[in-house]
This record gives C-alpha cells, sequence and structure tokens, in this order.
C-alpha cells in the first residue's frame, strides 16, 4: 500500500472517529452541566483529567512502539512487542503510580469535600485500564492500520454517548463519579474489542510471552524524556484546572471547557499530523528532504487555516454557545473567547515542530523545551496569582507569554535547523 494511500485511508476514517468523537465531546459538555451543575462539573472534569496524570505512567511506550513496528518486522516479533508495552504500563501503573497517586489523595480530597477516597481509586484503576487498552493503537499507527484504530474509536465514542445520556437522563444516580465511569466505559470496550482483533492477526504463541530486554531497556531509557514530555502537558492545563478548583470551581470548570474545546480542535488537526508522524520517520530514513520540507510547510498551512476557520466560527457563535451549550451555567465574555481562541492559534502551529521532532526522533529536545516552558509558566501563574485574582484571559494571557518564551522558537530553529542539514 503506496504512502498517498494511505495516508488517504487514514483520513477518510479519520473523519468518521474524529466526527463521532467530537459528537461526544460537544453533547457531553451541556448533558453533565444539566444533571451535575457547575460544582459537579468541574469535579467531573477532574475525574475526565486524571487520564492525562495516569497516561504519565505509559511515557514514552506509544513513540517507541510505533517507531519499532514501522521498521517493519514480523508479525511474531510485533505480537512479543505489543505484549511486553502492556506488560511495562501495567507495571509502572501498579507499582509507581498507584503508590504515588494513593499518597496524593490527602491532597485531593482537601480541595473537595465531596471528594471519596474508594471513589478516587475507582477512577484511576478504570483510567489504568483505559490507557492500558490503548496501547492497540499504537501498534495500529507502526503497521499503517490507523484506520482500523478510527473505526474502533467511532464506536467507543457512540457507546460512550449512549452510555452517558443513560446515566444523566434515565438513572436518578446523577453522581459526578457515576457519570465519568459510564461516560469512558464505551470507549474501554472499543479498545479490548480492537486488542482482540489486533492479537487475532499477529502470531501469538507462549514466546511472545517472552520479556524482550532490548525493548525494555529502550522503554525505561525514553521514560525520562517522555515523561516530562507528558508531565509538561499535564502542568500546562489539568495542573492549572485542579489549581482553580480550590479557589474557584466556575472558573476551575471554565477552564475545563475551554481545554475540551482545545481536544476538539486539535483532533481535526492530528488526522494529519498522526498519520504523518511515522512518514516523516521513513522520509528523513531514505534521506527524502524536499519531501520533508514540503510536508512541513503544507503542515503549517493546514494547521494555521484549520485553528483560524474553527476559531472565528466559534467566536461569532459564542453567544449561542453560552446559552445552549453551556446551558447558561457557565458565560464566557467576548474577551476570554478571543484570548483562549488566540492562545490555540499559537499551540497548533507549535503542535508543527513538535510532529516534525518526534519524526527526528529529538524526543530530549522536545521534553526540555516543554519543561521550561511549564517551568516558567508555572512561575509566571505564581507571580499572577498572588497579585490579582485569577481569571480565564488572565490565564490565557500567562500561558501565550510562556510558550512564546521557549517552545515557539526553539522548536522552530531546531526544525529549520534539521531540514537544512538534510539537504
Amino acid at each position: 500500500m503506496n504512502v498517498v494511500r494511505i495516508l488517504k485511508l487514514s483520513v477518510l476514517t479519520s473523519l468518521m472517529s474524529k466526527g463521532t468523537g467530537i459528537l461526544f465531546q460537544i453533547a457531553a459538555i451541556p448533558l453533565a452541566l444539566a444533571a451535575l451543575g457547575t460544582d459537579g462539573f468541574a469535579l467531573f472534569m477532574i475525574y475526565t483529567g486524571l487520564t492525562t496524570w495516569v497516561g504519565l505512567c505509559a511515557t514514552g511506550v506509544a513513540p517507541s512502539l510505533t517507531a519499532r513496528v514501522a521498521g517493519g518486522i514480523d508479525a511474531k516479533t510485533t505480537a512479543q512487542y505489543y505484549i511486553n508495552a502492556v506488560f511495562f504500563i501495567s507495571a509502572v501503573i501498579l507499582c509507581i503510580g498507584l503508590p504515588l497517586f494513593t499518597a496524593a489523595l490527602a491532597v485531593i480530597d482537601s480541595m473537595a469535600d465531596s471528594v471519596r477516597y474508594g471513589e478516587l481509586l475507582t477512577v484511576y484503576l478504570f483510567v489504568a485500564l483505559l490507557i492500558v487498552s490503548s496501547v492497540v493503537d499504537s501498534v495500529n499507527a507502526g503497521r499503517n492500520q490507523l484506520h482500523v484504530t478510527n473505526l474502533f474509536f467511532s464506536l467507543g465514542s457512540l457507546l460512550n454517548l449512549a452510555l452517558m445520556f443513560i446515566a444523566t437522563d434515565l438513572l436518578e444516580n446523577k453522581s459526578p463519579f457515576f457519570v465519568f465511569i459510564m461516560s469512558q466505559t464505551g470507549l474501554v470496550i472499543a479498545r479490548i474489542l480492537n486488542s482482540a482483533y489486533l492479537l487475532s492477526k499477529l502470531e501469538c504463541d507462549r514466546s511472545s510471552l517472552r520479556i524482550d530486554k532490548n525493548m525494555v531497556k529502550e522503554l525505561r531509557s525514553n521514560f525520562g524524556s517522555f515523561f516530562f514530555i507528558q508531565l509538561s502537558v499535564a502542568v500546562s492545563q489539568q495542573a492549572i484546572v485542579l489549581f482553580t478548583y480550590g479557589q474557584s470551581k466556575e472558573l476551575s470548570a471554565a477552564l475545563s471547557v475551554i481545554y475540551r474545546i482545545y481536544a476538539l480542535i486539535g483532533s481535526l488537526l492530528t488526522m494529519v499530523s498522526q498519520p504523518l508522524w511515522p512518514m516523516i520517520i521513513r522520509a528523513r530514513t531514505a534521506g527524502n528532504s524536499l519531501v520533508l520540507r514540503l510536508w512541513y510547510q503544507r503542515l503549517i498551512a493546514y494547521n494555521l487555516f484549520a485553528s483560524l476557520v474553527f476559531g472565528i466560527a466559534i467566536y461569532l457563535f459564542r453567544e449561542g454557545l453560552n446559552q445552549y451549550w453551556l446551558k447558561g451555567q457557565l458565560v464566557l465574555a467576548d474577551l476570554e473567547y478571543a484570548a483562549f481562541l488566540a492562545n490555540y492559534l499559537l499551540i497548533a502551529l507549535g503542535q508543527v515542530n513538535i510532529t516534525f521532532l518526534m519524526g527526528y526522533e529529538k524526543f530530549s529536545l522536545i521534553a526540555a523545551m516543554l519543561s521550561i516552558e511549564a517551568l516558567i509558566l508555572v512561575v509566571l501563574l505564581g507571580l499572577y496569582s498572588s497579585l490579582s485574582e485569577l481569571s480565564v484571559t488572565g490565564i490565557m494571557t500567562v500561558s501565550a507569554t510562556a510558550f512564546l518564551l521557549t517552545s515557539c522558537w526553539i522548536g522552530f530553529m531546531h526544525v529549520r535547523q534539521q531540514l537544512r542539514s538534510a539537504h
């Protein structure tokens, strides 16, 4: 299957998966707000944000596994790498993540009296299952089978929507905990089915259960770099949501909605960047510098165009979003809409550099770049909170400033250097 056909198939099925995913993400906000109210919705979004924190335990696995599978290994070796990756993530989640999460429960519980230890542990283990079952997506990406992942993801999104509707409209139990579990069960089911389908296509026997020491060593060595990459993402969004939750549940809920909008727009951008990443690896290996420069220019144009189109549409229909989507319980001002949309435009352009740096396997550089950005963000946010009352506009300004001071120019300069050296 040639590159053009792979890309077209991935994009076409991505339209389906992104469509169903966006439908669920859009519908989940008003369903949760209507059923839980502003305070309950803020807690529901904190539960949702735990996916990012638990995902720290899987750092380095997805890109490493995708790169290995993309190298053209046979079905038997692919099965062994897949099972090794599942074992590795499970061990980190249980042996490192769970003790750290348990130690942090007291801090989280002190921020909200409605949080129960049992609920938090259940959410952690449920999200852990969600993360472990996502390993199949990395294997499919390396095998140029993203369309399979997209189809199963579509199924999961539709099941999530149906179960969340049942939880919020048809059942009496409308706690944030129960609504969250129901809102993610469909995706867990779909990923388990996807994993079973993948294993049926691979050659699995007892040798597949053997630990590949070289792979485990690679995962362990990459863990540090990718941990800081994911931690930086968590700090830039979910840590801010947690921080503001202790001061204003309404502000925390508003930020959660903004980051959900970021995810919605971002899902459209990844339709191209996700299948393009393993192709960048192949083009770089083949020394095809002309194709790399062309892809870089087109990806910038696509991200810029998509961000502007959706940003302008969101701003024009902001009143309807406040009234119908946010049910009037959360009202974002015009300036707040402009601030977070402008901030996302910068993020979208920065993602182009991240995609290409991953293609050049500059993971340590990405980790250092994003870690510096997160550190500056924390410092600026601390100064801002000590001098003034926190607001959506202020937080977006701080985020944009931290990005412009670090990742924006650092990423651009390094990608430019790589493209020039490939000439």
